[in-house]
């Protein structure tokens, strides 16, 4: 969240270069698409999830609404929604399709999308996000205080014990054995 919040507190400037001379550039419509993308996304949100999303999934892929050829609107799409379709001809890629909530797919133009990403080594077309290279030990972390929890929580101690003088048949061992581990075997138990 603190990255997050840095990037959308930044203050976009416009200059203009003219020969040696460079011009600060206060109305544009560049820069009133950027602070407010669309009707319900203003630009410290739009930076804001751009910079989670690229944190968390490694792409944020902006959906880009056009009025001929001028940009009209921005919308950040769910990249998990996004499927990327590899070039055939000249193109590096030729489109991409977004599946929307109801699971309809809308083919999008590769010039309707800004595909920002932290490049994968291991795909060029997506990317990885900053938490996956640390999502092991992250896990691990979490496992290990989870049950350090639980442990001191149950005393430290197991609750019970079995004894019988009685030899126990493979059917009753393993049924024994199942509902032991079903209430005993984990992390939270």
């Amino acid at each position: 969240m603190v990255i997050a919040d840095e990037v959308a507190k930044i203050d976009l400037r416009l200059y203009r270069k003219k020969g040696s001379e460079i011009e600060l550039i206060n109305e544009h419509p560049l820069l009133d698409l950027l602070s407010k993308a669309n009707n319900f996304t203003t630009k410290f949100d739009l930076f804001w999830l751009t910079q989670q999303y690229l944190e968390l999934a490694g792409e944020a892929p902006w959906f880009v609404v056009k009025k001929g050829e001028i940009p009209i609107e921005l919308y950040l799409l769910r990249p998990d929604q996004i499927t990327v379709k590899a070039g055939t001809g000249e193109n590096f890629i030729d489109g991409y399709t977004f599946r929307n909530d109801r699971g309809k797919e809308i083919p999008i133009a590769s010039d309707e999308m800004i595909f920002l990403k932290y490049p994968s080594t291991t795909n060029q077309f997506r990317g990885t996000g900053t938490l996956s290279a640390a999502a092991r030990v992250v896990d691990i972390e979490q496992y290990s205080e989870e049950y350090n929890k639980n442990y001191f929580y149950n005393s430290a101690t197991p609750s019970m014990y079995f004894k019988t003088e009685q030899k126990l048949n493979d059917s009753i061992r393993n049924r024994f054995k199942k509902q032991i581990e079903q209430n005993y075997k984990g992390v939270a138990n």
